[in-house]
């Protein structure tokens, strides 16, 4: 009987803040919807505005988040995003149409949930008021580094 070695095991290496720069281009995924996609526009002209790039993709598959090169600025809820119903499925977000309720947001960094090395930026809300309001809370706190998020 021959033995194999045991691979060591290492935790991975998590931040609470995230580097927007790391990745070169950042990626933003935007619902479908007109509203989402305006949204995703300003977020992507506010990164500009701090020498960021954005690259916008409208309701991309979930391998955009499996994939990932660096971190995700993600918009949307169950109803509106495969990427969020992705995230939703796997016990990583519950946004959807009643949560976070009528004219509410939330916004959350989710640290390297897919082992990418990256983290998810998540702007979730349950309707067109919530995702005004949320797009405002975060154009006002928009830097690079991002701090974690946890806004609700």
């Amino acid at each position: 009987m021959t033995t194999r070695p045991v691979p060591v095991l290492s935790p991975r290496d998590v931040s609470r803040q995230t580097n927007l720069a790391a990745a070169g281009v950042m990626t933003i995924a935007a619902p479908a919807s007109a509203e989402g996609v305006e949204a995703a526009g300003r977020l992507r002209e506010a990164l500009g505005n701090l020498g960021l790039e954005g690259r916008l993709l409208v309701d991309p598959a979930p391998a955009v988040l499996h994939q990932a090169a660096g971190p995700v600025l993600l918009l949307g809820n169950l109803a509106d995003s495969r990427c969020v119903g992705d995230l939703y499925y796997r016990l990583l977000c519950v946004t959807d149409r009643c949560y976070p309720g009528p004219g509410g947001y939330e916004l959350r960094t989710l640290l390297d949930p897919l082992a990418t090395g990256h983290n998810i930026i998540h702007l979730g809300y349950s309707d067109t008021d919530g995702l005004g309001a949320g797009t405002r809370a975060l154009l006002h706190r928009l830097a690079d580094p991002l701090p974690f998020l946890e806004e609700i």
